[in-house]
């Protein structure tokens, strides 16, 4: 456990002694071996595997979040309150035995990393699957496990979460997937693989149900072309342009985009939103460069004030926000 691993992917499989060796540094395995173990193995806890079998339990990345994000710190402060390794703490790690034979360790990482290290039995709630369960299956089974122990567990992300409830099957999950492969988008490798990095996705779900599909379809076929050199997209942005596209109907695509283009190279677009109402302030924002450009082309342009009307915000803010007075 003292090479630290070269290449190391987040979705991949990876023994509990690899995810010491990746995420623990030699220095900190010494503080963990000082820690004493309390107490002793019970089969009230469930069934004891011997130290090879800790070292051989595996993590399955494609929904266990442990495999890009393990915390030593918290497995150290853990360990600390209780001055060593307490037998009777450390029960409740779950695994599941695939067909293939492979134990996988689904809630528990921590305490089995800390049983490998050191070089001690474990108890762990172990389950089966059917033998002809298919990998996509067990992963399912296995997630849905992952996302109810997650609750209680320390806080995952947001796209951490909905990784996981995608390989769980849940069906908000698989739903926004479909949308973000619609969009051309992607969290954590859900949606479109080769599409732009989405960020902030939860802004994203609640303007789909306030502004709806359609104005976030045409939103994101005008962002199509623009992304194309583009690593990220904050969910706001995308929000924003639904808001104003799910209120404004008959916009000049060409200057929309070039509206879009100007807010996608500026620094301060996204900045200094007004507070608990970014997406519609964004949407005025667009409204405000759409008008800048059509004002200098002799076209038609958006009333900003039956617009702020029509988005539930207050006019002031078209004197007030700087990025539209500066427009």
């Amino acid at each position: 456990m003292t090479t630290k691993k070269p290449i190391w992917d987040p979705n991949g499989t990876y023994t509990i002694t690899q995810i010491a060796t990746f995420h623990i540094k030699p220095d900190q395995v010494s503080n963990l071996k000082n820690f004493a173990v309390i107490g002793e193995p019970s089969e009230n806890s469930g069934a004891i595997i011997q130290p090879d079998q800790v070292m051989d339990l595996k993590v399955d990345g494609i929904y266990n979040r442990a495999v890009e994000d393990f915390s030593y710190r918290n497995l150290y402060e853990n360990i600390d309150r209780r001055n060593g390794f307490d037998y009777l703490s450390a029960s409740g790690v779950i695994t599941f035995i695939r067909p293939n034979g492979d134990e996988i360790t689904v809630a528990g990482v921590h305490r089995s990393v800390m049983a490998a290290i050191k070089g001690i039995a474990l108890p762990v709630n172990r389950h089966y699957h059917k033998p002809d369960t298919s990998i996509e299956e067990c992963r399912r089974i296995e997630a849905q496990v992952y996302t109810d122990e997650g609750y209680h567990l320390y806080k995952q992300t947001p796209d951490q979460a909905f990784k996981a409830a995608c390989v769980a099957q849940e069906k908000w999950a698989l739903d926004f997937s479909k949308i973000l492969n619609r969009l051309n988008l992607n969290v954590k490798g859900r949606g479109d693989v080769n599409g732009t990095k989405l960020t902030g996705y939860q802004t994203l779900i609640k303007a789909i149900d306030e502004y709806k599909i359609p104005a976030v379809y045409k939103a994101g076929e005008l962002l199509k072309d623009e992304l194309e050199d583009e690593s990220k997209l904050n969910s706001l942005f995308i929000s924003g342009l639904s808001a104003l596209l799910s209120k404004e109907n008959d916009l000049n695509e060409k200057t929309l985009k070039k509206a879009i283009d100007q807010a996608l190279n500026s620094d301060s677009f996204l900045k200094r939103t007004q507070h608990g109402s970014a997406v519609p302030n964004l949407a005025v924002r667009f409204a405000t460069k759409y008008n800048s450009i059509s004002k200098r082309k002799s076209k038609g342009s958006i009333d900003l004030i039956n617009l702020c009307s029509r988005l539930s915000l207050n006019a002031d803010i078209l004197s007030t926000d700087g990025v539209i007075v500066n427009a």
